[in-house]
């Protein structure tokens, strides 16, 4: 087994609740919290519903008060923060935690084991939690359970006036079906036991978010409802399952929950055979790849508002983004042989190109999309010649991309929203008052933390790589190619612009007063890193050398090198904290991807080089025993030891370590097709 935490997982409260765990639905819905389980954010809980997949999303049940009674003693299996303090779990019963194919614990009481599984049902708002003991002979074993509901959007929290609730208790053969109507949120919880009784005492319980509250976030207290006490007795190779789902509009809701959940056994199988097949079509045989290929699917979701395929940004607070989605692409589908799913979300970005630009965000229920980003159009590009080197599927560029980055370009040629345009020198401007528009978002108030109006390096190396791809793909249709010159010309004025000789690498941006920003980021990696770099091979390496240098971590790339005096080496505190280092020193792990494509464009002859590239790859298996247990987060410190942050889950996370590894270290790497090229 490749992932497993012991015992010093749960030496104390610390231990316990600096990893946690997340399953998740398809849907855009999730079930997360932390592996000593004592919730300490808002988002933690066992079912986060989308209402209006993959948005709309709310938490249903924050918390599962769980006791295990061995002849009559009580051993408190999850724990609280109160408001004035903290219930604490029996964390010395803990024995183990595993994430696959489930999040399981094992937890031991002398001769009594108990085995608790968590499983989310994939396109279904509906977790299914099961129970299984294993010895004690004829001592008196007993389960109960106090299930927390709340029914509140999953980044807001309850407070006293919220409005009530009322209960339905139906028998189902040795078991029940709870259901809690939420009366705010106009729908119910239903709560499934498959044995057992259920004592109704509703009350209400005060719950404290410390992480949350560490944050800066509001709301860190909130006023659950407990509906009542699940009670169950079990004898040695018992199994119980306790399913937890958002209620359904149907005439008959407890029929209707029986007929979907009312052999749960079956669907936790179900799901774990499909994980399976995932890492089996992904083609790894080390676990780390095997786990990451499940980890990928966790964020393609099912967007209603198009009835496609999307792609969460990340767990538990983002939505599906443009950029997010496209960067993520190859690494999420095609590295891991889901080609289908990338022919998918691209064809829904193609079919909402506007003004030569693509969504950078869409609506929750159906609106406008928002089309705020400069770079986003532009790494539609990368992805659609990435899917045509992993697939030699020429023909679906020409017959469904082709129209699409042909609008692209011509908007950008053009003109287009936010002061997009194309100067004379064939460079890309872009930026207005107020608005972010590349990925070096971060904006706390009226203050932009890293201001990047102009000609940012990064647009400009993926202008030139768009023009090329485009150039590629009218050649490959016998059509005229008036693309590739105005490439070189681009290209001519990118060196002229950007090369700082003194420095030995590229300018960040060159401002619309022609003032050039000589901070040392990783924005300039993708001259070199694309599928057409943009900067000279004279100059390529001394820009990766520099990158090398002073933004390589274990985990990344640094977004601001050291020395500068800008830099900030922690990311933490509130949101002003946060966003002042977002961009300004904090790692980034997806930026290890292209840098490593870079560093082998200039060192890849040398095989020292590449089994150094190789190890920065497979140092991730440690981190993924941390944090959020078998998956990337979204940031790490800047300083050493490289603390991470930010969401436990992050798509470009995950997707660039998996491209890296098919793409550039790995013997298949040899297997693509350069389709032209």
């Amino acid at each position: 087994m490749f992932l497993v935490l012991g015992p010093d997982a749960f030496a104390d409260v610390a231990e316990a609740t600096r990893r946690e765990w997340l399953e998740t639905n398809g849907l855009g819905g999730y079930a997360m919290g932390t592996v000593g389980q004592l919730p300490t954010r808002k988002y933690h809980g066992y079912l986060t519903a989308s209402l209006a997949p993959p948005t709309d999303r709310v938490n249903l049940v924050p918390h599962l008060e769980e006791t295990l009674w061995v002849d009559g003693g009580p051993y408190r299996l999850s724990g609280v923060y109160v408001p004035d303090g903290l219930e604490v779990p029996e964390l010395g019963v803990f024995r183990q935690f595993v994430p696959d194919p489930f999040p399981t614990w094992t937890f031991a009481v002398g001769d009594v084991t108990l085995v608790k599984r968590v499983a989310m049902v994939h396109g279904q708002n509906a977790t299914v939690v099961s129970y299984r003991v294993i010895g004690g002979g004829e001592r008196s074993v007993d389960l109960t359970v106090r299930p927390h509901v709340a029914g509140r959007d999953h980044h807001a929290t309850l407070g006293p006036e919220h409005g009530g609730f009322s209960l339905h208790r139906h028998p189902v053969g040795d078991g029940l079906v709870l259901r809690v109507d939420l009366e705010a949120l106009g729908r119910a919880v239903i709560l499934f036991a498959t044995r057992g009784t259920v004592d109704v005492h509703p009350e209400r319980r005060m719950l404290r978010y410390p992480e949350e509250e560490r944050r800066g976030e509001g709301g860190h207290v909130e006023a659950c409802w407990v509906p009542g006490t699940w009670r169950v007795r079990l004898r040695d190779g018992d199994e119980v399952y306790l399913v937890l789902a958002l209620g359904g509009e149907a005439a008959d809701p407890v029929r209707a929950a029986v007929e979907a959940y009312g052999d749960p056994a079956k669907l936790v199988e179900t799901e774990a055979e499909r994980r399976a097949r995932l890492a089996d079509a992904a083609g790894f045989s080390h676990p780390l790849w095997r786990r990451l290929a499940v980890a990928a699917d966790q964020f393609l979701v099912h967007r209603a508002t198009t009835g496609t395929t999307s792609v969460i940004a990340g767990y538990p607070w983002f939505n599906d983004w443009g950029r997010d989605a496209l960067i993520a692409l190859p690494g999420l589908t095609l590295a891991v042989g889901r080609p289908d799913v990338a022919r998918e979300i691209l064809l829904t970005y193609a079919r909402h190109v506007r003004d030569g630009l693509i969504p950078n965000m869409f609506a929750d229920r159906g609106g406008e999309p928002l089309y705020n980003a400069v770079d986003a159009p532009l790494w539609f590009f990368e992805a659609a010649a990435k899917y045509w080197q992993h697939t030699g599927d020429g023909a679906f560029l020409r017959e469904h991309l082709l129209d699409a980055m042909s609008r692209i370009v011509h908007g950008y040629l053009e003109g287009t929203r936010h002061g997009i345009r194309v100067d004379a020198d064939g460079l890309v401007r872009a930026g207005e008052p107020g608005v972010q528009l590349t990925w070096m978002d971060a904006k706390v108030g009226d203050w932009v933390v890293t201001p990047r109006s102009g000609k940012p390096v990064e647009v400009q190396a993926l202008w030139y790589n768009a023009l090329r791809i485009m150039g590629a793909v009218s050649r490959a249709c016998g059509q005229e190619d008036p693309f590739t010159p105005l490439a070189e010309k681009t290209k001519t004025s990118f060196v002229e612009a950007f090369w700082n000789e003194e420095r030995g690498y590229l300018y960040d941006v060159v401002g619309d007063d022609g003032e050039k920003d000589p901070a040392l980021r990783p924005n300039q990696i993708f001259a070199v890193s694309l599928t057409y770099p943009i900067l000279p091979s004279d100059k390529q390496r001394r820009v990766v050398d520099a990158v090398w240098r002073h933004l390589l971590t274990p985990y990344g790339l640094r977004t601001l090198a050291p020395q500068d005096p800008q830099y900030r080496g922690t990311y933490g505190g509130d949101r002003w904290a946060r966003d002042a280092a977002y961009h300004q020193g904090t790692v980034w792990p997806w930026l290890l991807g292209p840098f490593i494509r870079a560093f082998l464009r200039v060192y890849g002859d040398d095989p020292a080089k590449v089994a150094l590239a190789r190890s920065w790859l497979e140092g991730f298996a440690a981190h993924l025993a941390d944090a959020g247990v078998g998956t990337v987060s979204e940031v790490f410190d800047g300083d050493a030891p490289h603390r991470p942050g930010g969401c436990i889950a992050q798509a470009w996370s995950v997707a660039e370590l998996l491209r890296a590894w098919v793409e550039d270290v790995s013997p298949a790497s040899a297997t693509l097709s350069d389709n032209g090229f």
